[in-house]
């Protein structure tokens, strides 16, 4: 699944916390924003990949 978002950062950190998300990679623009972030997480006992 891709998901293109503004607040890329704050996102992540959500997705981390709400889903016990883990940051599989991370590509950031000068700013600290993310150009690509890869993470794993589970959700309704399937694991799921967001790119």
């Amino acid at each position: 699944m891709q998901i293109c978002i503004k607040g890329s950062c704050e996102a992540v950190k959500l997705y981390q916390k709400a889903f016990n998300a883990k940051l599989i990679s991370e590509y950031k623009n000068e700013d600290g924003s993310y150009i690509h972030a890869e993470l794993d997480l589970l959700i309704q006992g399937v694991m799921k990949r967001i790119t």
